[in-house]
């Protein structure tokens, strides 16, 4: 009877082999010269380029659009009211704990 390291080893080692044999086959070194070519090919296209560079454009024209600029500002400064409301300060503590409590429970504390 084999050892059951000796088995192990046997399996594994087929699978090397087998998926050595796989990644060498002329079809799937085929196949990825394909895929590399073809995106090359799509990364070089001036239309992938140009569309690219106008959404650069795009971002950066929005990014910098003064009611954007405003839109952003104005809801950091209403996050900032509501996470210093003492409303939301109390719930949070609430919440805090009871958690807490319900941990202790849990644990038989």
């Amino acid at each position: 009877m084999s050892d059951p390291i000796d088995k192990l080893t046997e399996v594994v080692d087929t699978v090397v082999r087998k998926v050595d044999e796989f990644a060498s086959s002329e079809q799937v070194t085929g196949a990825v010269e394909n895929a590399k070519s073809a995106l090359t090919e799509l990364a070089a296209n001036e239309h992938v380029a140009g569309a690219v560079e106008t959404a650069k454009d795009k971002l950066a024209e929005i990014a910098s659009n003064e009611h954007v600029v405003s839109a952003v500002e104005t809801a950091k400064g209403k996050l900032a009211e509501i996470a210093n409301s003492e409303q939301v300060t109390g719930a949070v503590e609430t919440a805090k704990e009871k958690f807490d409590d319900l941990v202790n429970k849990r644990s038989g504390h």
